[in-house]
């Protein structure tokens, strides 16, 4: 996730979008750290391979706020835009092991975060 982050900002500080005259930019459903499509493709009895890609998902997770959130907040303050990006959080109020499904919102001068358990 840190390097997807970081791909992120540094890409999108020189985006089109931005240098088109965007003034929202918004990316899809957990773009940060990226889907765990296997939840659909491994069989449950699996539980090892299952037990060490959520141990990579967990890894690769967001707290917010991070070094990861940060980078965001001063690419879009670069850019000049509103951004709206899905990640991947991680519950670090509580067990630290939990993902919450999040839409972090970004404006000029700060981040709010809406999550949905996972």
């Amino acid at each position: 996730m840190r390097s997807t982050a970081r791909s992120l900002s540094s890409r999108f500080r020189s985006s089109q979008a931005a240098g088109e005259g965007a003034s929202v930019v918004v990316f899809p459903e957990a773009f940060i750290s990226g889907y765990p499509d296997w939840v659909w493709t491994v069989p449950p009895a699996n539980k090892a391979l299952i037990n060490e890609l959520y141990k990579e998902l967990l890894a690769s997770a967001v707290t917010i706020p991070d070094e990861s959130t940060d980078r965001l907040c001063k690419a879009a303050k670069e850019a000049g835009v509103y951004l709206a990006v899905g990640v991947n959080e991680r519950n670090s109020e509580a067990s630290n092991s939990s993902l919450y499904n999040t839409l972090l919102y970004i404006t000029q001068t700060e981040a709010f975060s809406e999550n949905i358990a996972s």
